[in-house]
């Protein structure tokens, strides 16, 4: 009694592309799949949140959300939730039309 199976080979695939195999191949895939646009709103958005000009003239206003000019566990919750919602806007914003209509 043996324990091994038979692989069968199929000959019909038609398939010829392979994934690529070298580092620079993976790079150039890896860089083409990036939502530039989003990554460069978002890197701005999270700047803006963090700033001292944010936290000094928006979170004072908020009870709670800083101290002396520096942002309480409560002010990083809502920097954090800002940076997220606006994620969820630009997402929403840039992202591909989809066309609805059918014939």
């Amino acid at each position: 009694m043996s324990d091994s199976e038979v692989l069968i080979r199929d000959e019909g695939s038609t398939n010829t592309k392979s994934p690529p195999d070298d580092l620079s191949s993976l790079v150039s895939d890896l860089c083409h799949n990036i939502p530039v646009k989003m990554s460069i709103l978002l890197f701005l958005v999270i700047m803006i949140v963090n700033s001292d000009v944010f936290i000094e003239n928006i979170l004072i206003f908020i009870p709670g959300s800083s101290v002396a000019g520096q942002p309480t566990s409560f002010g990083t919750i809502l920097q954090a939730l800002i940076i997220v919602l606006t994620f969820i806007l630009i997402s929403v914003f840039t992202a591909p039309k989809k066309n609805t209509t059918e014939e």
